[in-house]
């Protein structure tokens, strides 16, 4: 896919929208908006999360 154009073609989704992620300006997007259009362009999502025990208490629920 060589334009932000032919992504709006292929996906339905406003080409503005692949220029905010070009950019890499996602503070609009969510996590699920973003991997339903890699969806629409065919592409298989994993995701993969990991959890870790917190190495200190400055949690603003401690308190």
């Amino acid at each position: 896919m060589s334009t932000t154009r032919d992504a709006q073609v292929r996906t339905g989704i406003n080409h503005s929208e692949f220029v905010q992620i070009r950019r890499a300006n996602l503070g609009r997007f969510t996590i699920d908006r973003l991997i339903s259009i890699l969806g629409r362009l065919n592409q298989q999502v994993e995701i993969t999360i990991t959890t870790h025990p917190r190495t200190t208490d400055s949690s603003p629920m401690a308190s």
